[in-house]
């Protein structure tokens, strides 16, 4: 039995470490584009993805979709709970001489996928101590049954 033997690129063995500075930046940045397109984190194994951050930084390899999950989607929602829980204690600050500032209006709504998958939506509304208007989703719940307008 005969084994091919193929070339290697270098960029196959000298790659930057994922504690590196550079690599989390450019990792962040993966991720940051998957998030604000929707699009599925299976797209970080795409290897038209992985050239193109290949062509940014000749050193850098894409993280496999389980490092992602795990590591960095797993830290950026840490972080971003944190921050909406500190936001919202800010907002709730009875010393604040901006009446608005102290209040948190919540509102819900009941939707469907076009899948015919129901959810339900909490969010938060409050104004900081800046004046402006700020609204984040706590929460999002499929439920049994349908959402029509009948129901």
């Amino acid at each position: 039995m005969k084994k091919k033997l193929r070339l290697a690129k270098k960029s196959q063995f000298a790659s930057l470490p994922l504690d590196n500075e550079g690599s989390q930046y450019l990792t962040r940045l993966a991720v940051e584009f998957l998030i604000y397109n929707l699009f599925p984190i299976s797209l970080v194994e795409c290897p038209k993805l992985q050239t193109i951050f290949t062509q940014i930084e000749s050193s850098y390899g894409l993280p496999c979709r389980k490092y992602m999950m795990k590591t960095v989607f797993e830290k950026m929602y840490n972080d971003t709970r944190a921050q909406i829980a500190n936001e919202l204690k800010n907002a709730n600050d009875k010393s604040s001489i901006n009446f608005f500032s102290q209040s948190v209006c919540l509102t819900m709504d009941g939707w469907s996928s076009q899948t015919g998958q129901a959810y339900l939506t909490v969010t938060a509304h409050f104004i900081r101590k800046d004046y402006v208007l700020k609204s984040v989703v706590l929460v999002i719940m499929e439920f049994e049954g349908n959402h029509t307008s009948e129901r």
